[in-house]
């Protein structure tokens, strides 16, 4: 079973091609039956098709492209079952699974934001997600509910940090996309408003795994795992993180490698003042405009963090 895309957001649909791996010499015409199951286990599609499987050294063997799945609506797992019941009784079955996520399905964003981006890509998303774009964070202006940083001079924008710093402790929600070691870096300046312990940044490439708990900001997403397929979209690229104290700091994704001791922060809250901050390494930022259907994880997880949060 080979399902094209295997990450959706709610609504689309897939294309499936099915194989056949051959371990019991089977040969001849044959029934192939299809049947697609919801999260609930209802049954949304089904089809049958004959085939001529070849045998013999054929060991294996393309037997339907291209079948068109239908738009799938509910958020959660999906299965695509698959079996030829051969003349002896013998069933040969297989599956693929579909994730579809929703993200669309959040309480909304409420109260006054603030941006920092200089690529414009956070207030196309909001735009384009939710009708709303957010002004440049100003150091003089009013407490804010939200301030989003994400691609940045950061040279110029430490200027303003004690004005940030000092919204989130009158109650403001940080939320950091980008340059994650250099923030961590400067909130560990014991001398002006510290708010943790930074020790060092790691790139680990394509050696470094992401985990999850149990977590209210991964409503939507699989939880208590080793980020799977579900997630492939963080993996594209270098998987990095921070190395903070995790002493009243709340991991959300952490990175783990078989080559090292350490457990990194990819994603954390940090309580500060009245307000929290969130710390993130993953690839939210480069696929908040994306098209790839796998992209709705990264946007899912990110409203969440808007959404969620206070």
């Amino acid at each position: 079973m080979k399902i094209r895309d295997k990450v959706l957001p709610s609504g689309s649909s897939s294309v499936a091609d099915i194989f056949i791996i051959n371990e019991v010499d089977l040969k001849g015409r044959q029934t192939l039956e299809l049947e697609l199951t919801c999260p609930d286990g209802e049954t949304i599609f089904s089809q049958t098709f004959p085939v001529n499987i070849i045998g013999g050294e054929e060991f294996g063997q393309l037997l339907v492209e291209g079948v068109q799945l239908p738009p799938m609506e509910k958020p959660g797992y999906y299965t695509l079952n698959a079996l030829i019941e051969e003349r002896k009784g013998n069933a040969i079955t297989g599956f693929d699974e579909i994730f579809v996520v929703n993200y669309s399905s959040g309480p909304g964003i409420q109260g006054i934001a603030a941006v920092i981006d200089t690529t414009g890509i956070i207030n196309a998303f909001l735009e384009k997600t939710h009708g709303i774009t957010f002004p440049d964070f100003d150091p003089s202006g009013p407490d804010l509910d939200y301030i989003i940083v994400g691609t940045c001079d950061f040279r110029k924008t430490r200027r303003v940090y004690n004005a940030i710093m000092e919204r989130v402790a009158n109650g403001a929600t940080l939320i950091i996309l980008d340059q994650t070691d250099s923030w961590a870096q400067l909130m560990d300046n014991v001398a002006d408003w510290q708010a943790l312990q930074y020790t060092y940044s790691s790139h680990w490439g394509n050696r470094g795994r992401l985990f999850v708990g149990i977590n209210d900001f991964l409503s939507g997403l699989p939880q208590a795992q080793s980020m799977n397929w579900e997630y492939q979209v963080f993996f594209s690229g270098d998987v990095w993180g921070i190395s903070i104290g995790h002493i009243g700091t709340e991991l959300i994704v952490g990175l783990a490698a078989q080559h090292r001791k350490d457990i990194l922060s990819a994603l954390s809250r940090i309580p500060f003042g009245n307000g929290e901050i969130f710390l993130s390494t993953l690839r939210i930022m480069p696929e908040l405009l994306s098209e790839n259907p796998r992209s709705v994880v990264a946007k899912k997880l990110f409203l969440n963090l808007l959404e969620l949060s206070q």
